[in-house]
Parts: structure tokens; C-alpha cells; sequence
């Protein structure tokens, strides 16, 4: 993947968000615009209000109490099947359960999983792929 023009975070845990705002404002040379949402549905919203392709990567918790990252990536389903080609898609959760990375291959828009918290080895590994 190269540079993205824009990230999106979506995780429920505000200081989750900070520390990888803070994380990915130093990975790159030059800054790159990045949304934080703690409210899913309103990450999910915005989103799907994407109309112009830009490359766009997306850190996604699974673990939410309004809206699950699963019921996220549901509802994403038709929007990615014009848009995997610029939005690029990442678990990023505390769970361990096997059972959820099994489950993210379902989704074929998912390009991985990562355990959080973010690290920079976790980002060499997303940008030398």
C-alpha cells in the first residue's frame, strides 16, 4: 500500500485513537489527514459519503457497544465492491479470539488483522506489502 491521502479510525476508546493519531502523525514524511470516530455510526457514515476515490486506510475495532466493527463491515458490503481498490480495511482490536481472525477472511475487503495497540512494525508491515 502507499501513502494513504486520508485515515480513518474507527474504535470506541478515545485514548485508542490518540495513540495511533499520534503514531501514524510520525510514521509518515509528510502528514496525512486523519478522522477519528468513536461513534461508529458516525465513522460508517462518513464512509459511505466517500464519493471521490482517494486512497484511504481504515483501522476498524470489532468491539463496540452501539455498533460492532462485524455490523460495520456488514453494512459496507456493497459500498467496497466498487471502492476495495482504494479503501484499504484493518482490524485493529484488543481480542485474541482465533474465532474473530477466522472470521475476518469472510470479508473479502479486509486486507488484515492487527492487535492493538498500533505499532510501527504493525505500519512497516501494512506499507511494505
Amino acid at each position: 500500500m502507499t501513502i494513504p491521502e486520508t485515515i480513518i479510525l474507527i474504535d470506541d476508546d478515545p485514548l485508542n485513537n490518540k495513540i495511533c493519531t499520534y503514531l501514524l502523525g510520525r510514521y509518515f514524511p509528510q502528514p496525512v489527514p486523519i478522522r477519528a470516530f468513536t461513534n461508529p455510526e458516525e465513522g460508517l457514515a462518513y464512509l459511505l459519503s466517500l464519493n471521490t476515490p482517494q486512497s484511504t486506510l481504515v483501522l476498524l475495532d470489532l468491539n463496540m457497544p452501539e455498533l460492532t466493527g462485524w455490523q460495520v463491515l456488514d453494512a459496507l458490503e456493497t459500498f467496497m465492491t466498487q471502492a476495495q481498490a482504494y479503501i484499504h480495511i484493518y482490524i485493529l482490536s484488543s481480542s485474541i479470539d482465533l474465532r474473530d481472525r477466522e472470521k475476518t477472511q469472510l470479508y473479502p475487503y479486509v486486507k488484515g488483522s492487527l492487535e492493538k495497540p498500533l505499532t510501527r512494525a504493525q505500519l512497516d508491515a501494512i506499507f511494505q506489502s
